[in-house]
């Protein structure tokens, strides 16, 4: 198993991991476009990418690597003075005082050294900060004071949360304070916690990794922005699903439910194995099962090697782990015994969310109903085979994104020729029934396609490429002449893409060279 590790030492950081390592003969041109080193899906412009940014600001990128021991990047970046960055701290703080003096802030958190924190931060600018460890102080302290201009709410918290918290000052419009500015502090990821906040009545969201410097900014922001974003309708992001939740603890149950309801679902409760078994055979289906790992009795892992050894649709149901237990072990036995994910507790919302639809999206992608297609005749030379409907022949967005880099140039020529001279050498593979050799050309033509933006061919030979890495030649007869056929459309349509960027101007500088 690799080890990654991550060093900071003032503006160097350096990233070390025990891999594989890279060959020497790659090391030269490891942050040239288009190249990658063990990663056939890759784009090949991460790295280029990476040093592209470093450079623009001063910095530095390098690499050093031993095959078989070790790979280092060095990110060097320029030094600022801590004169500099103080100098910049007091000009922000400066320019926000005037919006913060002598407003009233209610700091919201069961963690009293982040409220110390937000306190200092806020105090600076001239703020008049009080604090509450959870919601119904938070209720309490609103309704029995002066109206305050902001409340800077935590998510998650015993007694009541910040969403039920937000919803129910925004509920009660004979409480001089039902309209305050909230801003949701959370140190949740910010995609789904965002919406979610906002459905419940808050204003923004703000992270609790944001610096001192950052947090004023963001709340000056909302002060002069003044907007409102009061929702009364729930997020139905999961709409229509029920989901067990299942855990010896009440009061986890009762945060995730909490979550899923506010998703749109339909969550059914258990405190145990068993009790999951006897719901699975209750009336009305169980979309997706979250459940905790150790329970008393028959914990998670023994219930979900149960639920698949089932002969009914319910061993195909997907099963997200919650536990305490962090360790690579524990892990590895909740996915041994046939659970999907495997999540850490605390649970926080946005994870959650991401893990059920990610489940979701894979089971309808798996009862997706499959068009039969008439096969073609398996030698190449036998004719064209019929025009291919995989989707769009070339992956626009990737394309624009190359422009946007000036990374469409000769590299990019090389790459079209590459995707010729790869299917040709393929099929001469496949004439020679030469698996080996066929493994490694669609290895590469993976790689290239994928990298210039042959879309509708990196998709197909995505669906043959596994196979093939099994020792198994692919079951469609006409793999081969389609692979071909999808090569023949692709590279002049690249080419074509090409000179109409060049005659845009969009790469002029690259083109000259």
């Amino acid at each position: 198993m690799a080890t990654l590790t991550l060093t900071v030492d003032r503006q160097t950081v350096l990233v070390h991991d025990t891999g594989p390592g890279i060959a020497p003969d790659l090391l030269p041109h490891l942050f040239e476009p288009f190249r990658t080193a063990g990663n056939s899906a890759g784009t090949g412009l991460g790295l280029a990418y990476c040093q592209r940014a470093m450079r623009a600001f001063g910095g530095t990128i390098a690499c050093r690597s031993e095959v078989g021991k070790f790979t280092q990047f060095t990110l060097q970046f320029p030094v600022v003075s801590s004169r500099e960055v103080g100098e910049h701290e007091q000009k922000i703080f400066e320019r926000a005082t005037p919006f913060f003096t002598g407003k009233r802030v209610l700091v919201v958190d069961d963690d009293a050294t982040q409220r110390a924190r937000s306190r200092r931060a806020l105090s600076k600018v001239g703020a008049d900060v009080n604090e509450a460890e959870n919601g119904e102080v938070a209720l309490s302290a609103l309704r029995l004071s002066a109206p305050y201009d902001l409340v800077l709410m935590d998510i998650n918290m015993p007694v009541m949360d910040g969403y039920t918290t937000a919803e129910k000052i925004r509920a009660d419009h004979q409480d001089p304070n039902w309209n305050v500015l909230i801003a949701a502090y959370t140190a949740e990821p910010a995609n789904v916690t965002r919406v979610l906040a906002r459905r419940a009545g808050m204003d923004d969201m703000i992270s609790k990794s944001a610096s001192a410097v950052e947090l004023i900014t963001a709340l000056q922001t909302l002060f002069e922005s003044g907007n409102r974003h009061v929702h009364s309708h729930p997020f139905d992001g999961f709409a229509g699903k029920t989901i067990l939740v299942a855990d010896d603890d009440t009061y986890s149950r009762r945060i995730a439910k909490g979550y899923l309801e506010r998703c749109g679902a339909r969550v059914v409760e258990a405190e145990h194995g068993p009790d999951v078994l006897a719901r699975l055979e209750e009336k009305g289906p169980i979309d997706a099962i979250v459940m905790d790992m150790n329970m008393p009795g028959m914990g998670g892992v023994e219930t979900t090697a149960s639920i698949r050894a089932r002969a009914d649709s319910y061993a195909q149901v997907p099963i997200i782990a919650l536990t305490g237990q962090s360790d690579m072990k524990a892990v590895q036995a909740c996915l041994a015994a046939g659970m999907n994910e495997v999540m850490i507790k605390p649970v926080q919302i946005g994870a959650l969310y991401a893990s059920l639809a990610r489940q979701f999206a894979q089971q309808r992608a798996s009862h997706a109903p499959i068009k039969a297609e008439p096969l073609q005749r398996p030698a190449v030379q036998a004719g064209r085979p019929a025009p291919i409907k995989e989707g769009p022949l070339l992956d626009e967005k990737h394309l624009e994104e190359l422009v946007a880099l000036d990374l469409l140039d000769q590299t990019f020529l090389n790459g079209i020729e590459q995707i010729r001279s790869t299917v040709a050498q393929l099929a001469a593979s496949v004439a020679a029934r030469d698996l080996e050799s066929t493994h490694g050309a669609l290895h590469v033509l993976l790689g290239i396609s994928g990298n210039i933006g042959a879309k509708a061919l990196h998709q197909f030979v995505r669906q043959i490429y596994p196979r093939v890495v099994e020792g198994e030649w692919p079951a469609e007869a006409d793999w081969l002449a389609r692979i071909c056929s999808l090569s023949d459309d692709s590279a002049p349509a690249l080419q074509t893409y090409f000179a109409l960027a060049k005659a845009r101007g969009d790469h002029g500088d690259a083109l000259s060279d």
